[in-house]
């Protein structure tokens, strides 16, 4: 019978076999189940995409007619096609993880890097040329405003134009100064209209005579009156009638058209200066301003 010191001696490598053993398995399953995680995410996300390239082209099909050109409504199509791709590639992993097939991961991580380069030189892309079609973009929309809304043969246009407007709650490309030179407004089926009535906030039938903030979506304050003009056509719009009493709170007695003068003469300067945050307020701040020295006088 071999001493003890010969067991512990011949046991301790078969030991410490077993324990490298087990390790390596914890090992094993901890990536195993890390790449599971991720492979779901990584899954999600095909998911998301394909979904929103199903939405884009059910859902907003309807601007195409006014796009620049067939290469964005190319787009949702290539969302969807990298969704499924990122979908198919996710089940490959789900398979080789589970089944721990050596063949399958080699070809899901081969997907993988094709993915991600093919993301990599698409957003190298995006950023480069996003600026280039963005005023593309503008130019086109511009274009369509001036050209062909309301004009006959574009019925797809002008309704899509129509959606475009509510939807976002804009007027015009940049903003309702866009549709000036529009031959649908310096055409007598305008009826006087500034802007499309679906610039309204609220449409009814000529709201697009009013070009007004309260009124219009998105209405330049360059389009409107600067803030000197606008003090004196608002002086002539709300006239200051002659006060026998006072001249108001803490004024005293005198002539109130001099009172009344001298008030819209340093609200004149206060308006003409740049430095002044009244500076571009524009002509319905004004007629509030006169409104309320009205009050006060």
């Amino acid at each position: 019978m071999p001493p003890a010191s010969a067991c512990v001696f011949f046991a301790g490598p078969a030991t410490m076999a077993r324990y490298k053993v087990e390790q390596d398995d914890w090992l094993i399953v901890y990536l195993k189940y890390l790449l599971f995680v991720f492979n779901f995410f990584f899954w999600v996300g095909g998911a998301t995409v394909l979904a929103v390239g199903v939405w884009t082209l059910v859902e907003k099909s309807g601007y195409l007619s006014i796009l620049a050109s067939s290469t964005f409504a190319a787009s949702a199509y290539i969302l969807i096609f990298a969704g499924a791709l990122v979908m198919v590639t996710g089940f490959l992993g789900f398979g080789a993880i589970i089944r721990e097939d050596r063949s399958c991961l080699s070809t899901y991580f081969c997907l993988l890097l094709v993915i991600f380069l093919v993301e990599l030189v698409a957003g190298v892309l995006a950023h480069m040329y996003y600026q280039r079609l963005s005023e593309e973009l503008k130019q086109h929309l511009t274009r369509t405003l001036a050209e062909n809304y309301r004009q006959p043969g574009a019925v797809d246009i002008t309704l899509s134009v129509d959606r475009l407007q509510q939807d976002f709650k804009c007027c015009g490309s940049n903003s309702s100064a866009d549709w000036q030179h529009s031959a649908y407004i310096l055409s007598q089926e305008a009826e006087g209209r500034r802007v499309p009535d679906s610039c309204c906030k609220t449409v009814v039938v000529r709201c697009g005579q009013r070009v007004h903030p309260s009124n219009i979506y998105k209405v330049e304050v360059s389009a409107q009156l600067q803030p000197s003009s606008a003090m004196a056509l608002a002086i002539q719009e709300h006239p200051r009638p002659p006060r026998e009493a006072g001249l108001g709170r803490g004024a005293g007695r005198g002539d109130a058209g001099n009172t009344y003068s001298l008030a819209f003469n340093g609200l004149h300067k206060a308006l003409g200066d740049p430095g002044t945050p009244w500076h571009a307020l524009g002509h319905s701040r004004s007629l509030w301003a006169i409104e309320m020295l009205d009050q006060v006088l």
